[in-house]
């Protein structure tokens, strides 16, 4: 599955309590941020990815801010198996 996000957008204090992708989890595919996204404060309590899991693909973010994301085991911000990262600032 591929899924493109146009557009601005916040995923602030989301929670994965059992699983991997505090935020956003997709097991296969490309995920695309092309505009002003935000992923604040979220968390993984028992997986990978505190704001993004993508198993088996590639996430690309375009114009980012990624801050304050944690996780218990890989990947305090994302888990993929690509990341691309443009015109962004992540803080920890």
């Amino acid at each position: 599955m591929n899924f493109t996000l146009n557009g601005k957008a916040s995923f602030i204090q989301n929670s994965s309590r059992t699983g991997a992708g505090g935020a956003i989890f997709l097991s296969s595919g490309t995920l695309m941020f092309t505009d002003n996204v935000v992923f604040k404060e979220n968390s993984a309590l028992s997986g990978a990815g505190g704001a993004v899991y993508c198993g088996s693909g590639t996430v690309n973010f375009n114009s980012y801010v990624i801050a304050e994301n944690n996780e218990s085991s890989l990947g305090g911000v994302v888990r993929a198996n690509g990341i691309v990262l443009n015109d962004g600032r992540i803080f920890y």
